[in-house]
C-alpha cells in the first residue's frame, strides 16, 4: 500500500490555475480532514 500524500488535519495551499482539477474550485488553503481509500 502506498503512503497518502498528506496528513489528517494538515493545511495544503491549492491554486487552480496550475492544476488539471481545477473545475471551478477557489484557490487559498484547504485543510485534510479524511482520506479516501485508494482507486485501483
Amino acid at each position: 500500500m502506498t503512503e497518502h500524500k498528506f496528513k489528517i488535519d494538515q493545511l495544503v495551499y491549492f491554486h487552480p490555475k496550475k492544476s488539471r482539477l481545477a473545475s471551478g474550485a477557489s484557490s487559498g488553503p484547504y485543510q485534510i480532514t479524511r482520506r479516501l481509500p485508494a482507486v485501483v
